[in-house]
């Protein structure tokens, strides 16, 4: 599932990594995942103005890491707080894996860390600010060994998406 949500983003991204930003957040963010991710190995960097989709090119296996901004969060929903619209989503997600036994959610906790078992391990940190929502994930097989310094590096991007940073 998630796979196919990676490949249908990175599918639909052709923008050229040099167009302008509109999110100082997402600059900044960039800026801290590009020079850590650097020193994992090489990336193929694909960006939109609220998202940026890194795959390793030089790993021994797929490492993905997708940052995004997703402005308006709630809008359309009951929820007013973006945290209590992405908590709701992420417990009936973990719901269906468990009742189609596709895989299981390891940790859910606000705020802002997800993980699910599938094929691949995937962490998500995620921040709330205003209506949006600040976001990003890690996917990988679970014995990569670049996956604990992506997730680590993800952290600290997700982090300086926040003004507060």
């Amino acid at each position: 599932m998630m796979k196919v949500l990676c490949t249908a983003i990175v599918a639909l991204l052709p923008m050229a990594a040099s167009a302008q930003w509109e999110s100082p957040y997402m600059d900044r963010a960039r800026k801290v995942l590009a020079k850590g991710l650097g020193q994992i190995g090489q990336w193929q960097t694909t960006h939109t103005t609220n998202q940026t989709v890194m795959q390793c090119t030089s790993c021994a296996q797929v490492v993905t890491v997708v940052l995004r901004q997703i402005d308006d969060y709630t809008k359309g929903s009951d929820f007013a707080r973006p945290m209590d619209l992405y908590m709701a989503g992420r417990k009936a997600l973990c719901r269906d894996l468990a009742a189609d036994q596709t895989g299981r959610c390891l940790d859910l906790k606000a705020p802002g860390f997800f993980s699910l078992e599938q094929d691949d391990m995937i962490y998500e940190f995620v921040t709330p600010l205003g209506t949006s929502l600040l976001a990003g994930y890690v996917e990988g097989p679970k014995d990569a060994t670049e996956l604990p310094q992506a997730q680590n590096i993800l952290r600290q991007a997700v982090k300086a998406l926040s003004p507060r940073w």
